[in-house]
């Protein structure tokens, strides 16, 4: 079946395809391998020396005594389950059973060699025949539960969902990744169903060259899979729905949610209402109106008490987070945050000083690794120097800004009592224009900061530069790296 192959995940890169492997598609006879250097020639074409000693070696070879053929069964699936790859596996054990008649009486009566599941679904002709194929491999796993791989590429794709929801409900991880836009088939038909084993899902769009979606689609995570651990979601052009307060939809047992859609139908307090035992959270966080009309009791707060990586991608936005909702925060296990925002250039630095503030004093406070990437004209280096005064616990700092020296200048100072802004730091990381790298008061004020905190703990400064391959910003990155490096051994 030419319309079925093994597809990889949505970061990995597409290995050969190979057919669905039924029972009338693995060869019932041993295969012959001649040595690679007689493989043209017949034993008539040699002495009567060699080809009575090639000869003699394909009857030890295929003889029932041959060494491969006293491995116990017990091992060989074991070799056989280690060779499985997920990108790999239909190829493997199709390999593994063309070798032979003991090898393919393995390969079709081991359930634990077919959990990995692993097609791409291109241009269908039979596709009954295809979803008939699907539920063929998720019962000859029984009852072992299946890892899902299935990467969609065919506009015609109504009857292959009774296949996709059997592999659904016995599905331990389910990665879904499409180039075509799905029917409501997918959530009515499939999503809605018990997922009893499922501890991890993802949903990508592709939007490659090759994409054919044109109505960005709307996933909707409403699932009934109590075990779930993980979820990723992420495409361009997909809209990301969380359930409605009317229909509250909670998911205690997650503990990592990626979401990258391009719009998002939900607010930061839907995510804590809905993932509440979050370990890990990485969000895109475009400007959207539901963001901000939000009714708060007063002395609410807004808890993640196991947050420990903290990932926030604010692209073309014109606001951050409402004030309102960044004075509430709190994520008292948090340990790294990337916080990167890209505001208008219009925009008034005074709507955003104060949350940017607020967000860092509630949401960062016990942060150790902080990345901050503000990619905005008007200067926040007072509102993130405000931000800095709550981090003290802050170990490693990354920033880039188009105008940093307050920052740089504020670490390098210290307070009227004797003590540091961030007073553990011992890693600092720029990433500069290269207009500001040519700046030799700025310079100045970073190697002032590599003096001063030398003493303090300070153990590197890195300076990196964006957008610019320019041999000599390299030659003057390369010299300003090398001074600081002086100053950071000598202290």
């Amino acid at each position: 079946m030419s319309a079925l192959g093994p597809s990889p995940a949505t970061e990995r890169s597409e290995p050969q395809r190979v057919g669905y492997m039924d029972d009338s598609s693995v060869p019932s006879a041993p295969v012959q391998h001649l040595p690679l250097c007689t493989a043209l020639e017949t034993p008539e074409d040699l002495s009567p020396r060699v080809a009575i000693s090639l000869l003699q070696q394909i009857d030890t070879m295929a003889a029932h005594d041959s060494p491969i053929r006293r491995i116990p069964s017990e091992l060989l699936i074991l070799v056989f389950t280690f060779a499985l790859t997920p990108a790999y596996a239909n190829h493997t054990r199709s390999a593994v059973a063309s070798t032979c008649r003991q090898w393919r009486d393995i390969v079709l009566n081991t359930p634990q060699l077919w959990c990995i599941v692993d097609y791409t679904i291109r241009a269908l002709s039979n596709q009954s025949r295809i979803s008939s194929a699907l539920i063929r491999h998720a019962d000859r796993a029984s009852p072992f539960p299946l890892v899902v791989y299935i990467s969609l590429h065919t506009d015609a794709h109504d009857d292959i969902w009774p296949g996709l929801v059997t592999l659904y409900e016995r599905a331990q991880s389910f990665s879904f990744f499409t180039a075509v836009e799905v029917d409501l088939g997918f959530e009515s038909g499939l999503l809605s169903r018990p997922a009893p084993h499922l501890t991890h899902f993802a949903f990508n769009i592709d939007s490659g060259p090759d994409s054919r979606i044109r109505n960005a689609p709307i996933l909707e995570l409403s699932l009934d899979a109590p075990n779930l651990r993980s979820i990723e979601c992420g495409g361009r052009g997909l809209t990301i729905e969380l359930p409605s307060r009317k229909s509250p939809c909670i998911y205690g047992s997650v503990r990592a949610l990626t979401l990258h859609g391009d719009q998002l139908a939900y607010s930061l307090v839907d995510i804590i209402r809905c993932f509440p035992n979050l370990v890990e959270l990485d969000v895109y966080w475009y400007y959207n109106v539901h963001n901000y009309p939000l009714f708060l009791p007063p002395s609410t707060t807004l808890d993640l008490p196991h947050l420990e990586t903290l990932t926030v991608d604010g692209v073309k936005g014109r606001a951050f987070f409402s004030l309102d909702v960044a004075h509430r925060l709190n994520f008292a296990s948090l340990r790294k945050a990337i916080v990167r925002a890209r505001f208008e250039e219009d925009m008034n630095p005074a709507r955003i000083d104060t949350r940017v503030t607020a967000f860092m004093r509630s949401a960062l406070r016990t942060a150790r690794t902080l990345e901050l990437y503000f990619d905005v004209k008007p200067d926040l280096s007072l509102a993130i120097v405000d931000g800095l005064e709550a981090c003290a616990e802050l170990e490693h700092l990354t920033f880039s800004t188009d105008l940093g020296a307050k920052v740089i200048e504020a670490l390098s100072t210290p307070r009227a009592d004797g003590t540091w802004l961030c007073p553990r730091l011992h890693f600092v990381s720029l990433h500069l224009y290269a207009e500001l790298l040519h700046d030799s008061a700025f310079r100045v004020r970073v190697m002032e900061l590599a003096t001063a905190r030398g003493a303090t703990g300070l153990g590197r400064v890195d300076v990196h530069l964006k957008d610019s391959d320019s041999s000599d910003d390299l030659d003057v990155l390369s010299a300003f790296q090398g001074r600081l490096n002086g100053i950071i051994s000598s202290s």
